[in-house]
């Protein structure tokens, strides 16, 4: 999981970054430094989302963003 997928689903889903971070159990700052790919995805953070979305939802929005890089999400 990357930055990039990780702020797709959290927006997919219209989650705010507090929210997420709630969810994760980390800061919001964290969230915010992870999306703008100044900090590394833990793997707590991971499996928190894993948990939460789904591993199916997941590969979903992976496969979807592959799909549409060229056109800019």
């Amino acid at each position: 999981m990357d930055a990039l997928l990780l702020k797709f689903i959290r927006q997919s889903k219209g989650i705010s970054q507090a929210e997420l971070a709630r969810i994760t159990g980390v800061s919001a700052a964290l969230i915010c430094q992870i999306e703008k790919n100044q900090k590394n995805i833990s793997d707590k953070v991971r499996r928190s989302v894993n948990d939460y979305f789904g591993a199916e939802y997941i590969r979903t929005c992976r496969i979807f963003i592959e799909e549409n890089k060229n056109g800019g999400i």
